[in-house]
């Protein structure tokens, strides 16, 4: 199917030719009557009711396919109608159907009120396109053959055959409807001057012209040429301009942004060959104090977008490169230090990889990069607070606590830290002495007082859980030995879980019930000759590992004799 949507006044008239005996035939109605006066009266008294709308009346024409003629009786044709304006949203507008045999095409005509009975305007916005795809939804609803989109992609690929073109699009009309949706369809791909809409049009057969006097615009398909403002309001020379302008603007606009964003560009010649290698053309004027953006035939002033005056573009170039070059040294800085860096000469190593140079003064360090200089101060974060060598230091205190074996970290860590130059306070709060640098425990990235307590207190927890495990015959012996040491345990399903202090042990193979419960299967000590209920000085801290006492169990070493 295939709709045509014309608007007017004059109900009368088109009801008088709608229902012309040697047209066709009457079909239906929602008023009383059949007689065209009649039915023009009652909707003249309706679109009364609103006196804003100028034309009131809706005049649908449908046209079926060829091959649907004789499939397509008056009950389906009248089915078709009311769904049709039912999708278009005048469901209970008034309206008169009539079927029209007079050409080969078997068409209807609908005359609707655009006002409804409350005096309500339908309103009409987008309705062709509208049209187009509920003419789909119907011809597939009622199997009839598709053609409503078939105009559209007809001529999505233009043929350069004009015999075949010619056939195609038969009448003027078609041919006007064919350029305006390419017009439209040209102008989403936003072209920035007439050149480049032209040379999306010619592939679809469509030639621009632009008068003489350079204040008209027609485009022309086959012998006919349309003037612009016959199409639409928008495509008359002066509001297609301004459009093509206006995308110009947004295009230029947004390449200098996206150009700017590279902070590696230090001066305005190197901006202007960025902008080159994207396409765009920068033009600087006679004075040399101001510049303009060009692409093809369109060229608009750097004042005139987004205010990038000559100044305002130097001044923007020089303050983004100043503040790559200040981001550079940033991250290197914390880049290092995040990664746990505690080397002075590893540092300097990679700053000089990245063109910046450090220099020891009286207030710590001085960063130099081009024309940048930073002092510790003035890069802000931890640098700026604690200092770098603090940091450094801060840190080397930090790894040596991480290389430590959970083993060593079952007692005291001071005597193994000192082996790393490392002087361990351990009275109040941690304190460290790195050489003349005295650092606080929480100061450091993941071994802060909190977190090393915590962890200090877990090692002795599970180093307690083995030994006990070592000298206990049964689960009962062995959850007494761990209350003796304030360790309680508890269980989650299959998991054991140890509590002291407020510190839990959830992990390892003293968590897994299974596991714990078989070291005491086949114990054969008797009561008499078992080791006593209490771990004594069984808390030493040079202890293996876990999987190692095991061993040392199964082969039948006495832990209660030997210690």
């Amino acid at each position: 199917m295939v709709g045509r949507i014309v608007t007017g006044i004059h109900f009368k008239e088109v009801l008088l030719y709608n229902f012309r005996e040697d047209k066709g035939e009457f079909l239906s109605t929602n008023m009383l009557g059949q007689e065209p006066e009649l039915l023009a009266k009652q909707m003249a008294i309706v679109a009364n009711q609103n006196q804003n709308t100028e034309k009131p009346l809706k005049h649908f024409i449908i046209s079926f396919s060829h091959t649907d003629g004789e499939k397509l009786s008056n009950e389906m044709m009248i089915e078709i109608a009311e769904k049709y304006l039912a999708k278009m949203g005048y469901f209970d507008n008034q309206y008169a159907l009539a079927k029209h045999t007079d050409t080969d095409t078997l068409h209807m005509h609908i005359a609707c009120n655009r006002i409804k009975f409350n005096g309500e305007c339908v309103k009409d916005n987008m309705e062709r396109l509208r049209s187009r795809d509920v003419l789909v939804q119907l011809e597939k609803e009622f199997s009839l053959t598709l053609t409503a989109n078939a105009f559209e992609s007809k001529y999505q690929n233009y043929n350069k055959d004009r015999a075949y073109f010619e056939e195609q699009m038969m009448t003027e009309s078609e041919r006007k409807l064919y350029v305006r949706e390419q017009v439209r369809q040209a102008l989403k791909q936003h072209p920035i001057s007439l050149e480049e809409i032209s040379d999306i049009l010619s592939e679809k057969g469509i030639t621009i012209h632009v008068a003489s006097n350079g204040k008209g615009i027609s485009f022309a398909c086959l012998d006919d040429t349309f003037k612009g403002s016959s199409l639409n309001r928008q495509y008359t020379f002066t509001q297609l301009s301004a459009q093509l302008r206006n995308n110009a603007h947004f295009q230029f606009n947004q390449v200098i942004k996206t150009t700017l964003e590279d902070r590696t560009i230090s001066d305005v010649q190197s901006f202007f060959e960025a902008l080159k290698v994207k396409g765009y053309e920068a033009r600087m004027n006679a004075a040399g104090n101001g510049w303009s953006l060009a692409k093809g035939e369109v060229e608009i002033k750097g004042s005139e977008l987004n205010r990038m005056s000559f100044k305002r573009l130097k001044d923007t170039i020089a303050d983004n490169f100043i503040r790559y070059e200040l981001q550079v040294i940033k991250d290197t800085l914390f880049g290092y230090l995040k990664r746990r860096g505690d080397n002075f000469s590893e540092l300097e190593g990679e700053l000089l990889d990245k063109g910046i140079s450090i220099e020891r003064n009286a207030s710590g360090h001085t960063f130099r990069r081009g024309n940048i200089t930073l002092s510790e101060r003035e890069v802000g974060g931890r640098i700026s607070k604690y200092g770098l060598n603090y940091l450094l230091a801060g840190n080397k205190v930090d790894n040596a606590i991480h290389k430590l074996k959970d083993s060593a970290l079952r007692g005291s860590i001071a005597p193994l830290l000192k082996q790393s130059g490392i002087i361990m306070h351990e009275q109040g709060e941690f304190r460290y002495t790195v050489g003349a640098i005295d650092i606080r425990g929480n100061d450091l990235y993941r071994f802060r007082d909190d977190s090393l307590l915590v962890k200090l207190e877990q090692n002795r927890i599970r180093q307690l859980a083995i030994t006990a495990m070592a000298a206990s015959c049964s689960f009962s012996d062995y959850e007494a030995l761990l209350q003796q040491e304030n360790i309680t345990i508890f269980q989650k399903g299959e998991r054991l879980c140890y509590q002291s202090k407020d510190v839990e042990v959830k992990q390892g193979n003293i968590c897994r019930l299974d596991w714990v419960t078989n070291q005491f299967v086949g114990q054969t000590l008797s009561k008499d000759n078992r080791t006593p209920l209490s771990l004594g000085n069984l808390t030493t801290q040079n202890r293996e590992d876990e999987d190692e006492e095991l061993n040392k169990r199964k082969k039948g070493d006495d832990y209660g004799q030997t210690m």
